[in-house]
């Protein structure tokens, strides 16, 4: 669960020993700065982040990726698991589906963001719910940069997929444009 993510990192960091930490980090302010001071007092290394960026299709595309110029759109279209209003994701203590899902894609999009060799300076970020109540699954994010970069992740769970979370990934850059379909193939030009 998100909520011992602080705990399990607390525990290892205080025996010096390097640790991993699936996003989210933590889910409050004061273990975030806590986990900040053991970072300056321990001579242990601490990584973040969620695995899609270490996928071989993520690790073969970045190279061309990183060799195009110009802003980039990054696309997501994923349909994720109806969730029961009991599901742990939805206790108050875990964050959000936001949080525990969306945040993979989100955390793509920052990945090639940062290959770049030009950073923004201001990133817009916008939410569309398409759900009124008290629990919003169906929705879409995007992210502008002020140089043109475009992410769009659009996540639904209008129905329970047969084979599990399904996603389709497209990146264009350039002349790059390549499709990633659940990480199982992957068409570049």
């Amino acid at each position: 669960n998100h909520s011992s993510h602080f705990d399990y990192a607390k525990f290892y960091l205080e025996r010096h020993v390097d640790v991993f930490i699936e996003k989210p980090i933590c889910l409050s302010l004061s273990h975030l700065a806590a986990l900040n001071e053991l970072a300056q007092s321990t001579p242990a290394k601490i990584y973040s982040g969620y695995n899609r960026p270490f996928a071989p299709a993520i690790q073969q595309l970045i190279p061309t990726f990183s060799k195009e110029h110009g802003p980039f759109t990054f696309t997501a279209s994923v349909i994720g698991h109806v969730l029961s209003s009991d599901h742990w994701y939805r206790n108050s203590t875990e964050g959000s589906r936001l949080i525990s899902n969306l945040g993979h894609w989100i955390d793509l999009f920052s990945c090639f963001l940062l290959k770049k060799l030009e950073k923004p300076k201001t990133i817009t970020l916008s939410i569309v719910r398409a759900d009124k109540g008290k629990f919003s699954d169906n929705l879409q994010v995007s992210v502008l940069t002020d140089l043109g970069d475009l992410g769009v992740v659009t996540f639904s769970c209008r129905g329970e997929p047969f084979e599990g979370v399904s996603e389709v990934i497209v990146v264009q850059r350039g002349e790059l444009i390549s499709k990633i379909y659940d990480f199982r193939s992957c068409e570049t030009w």
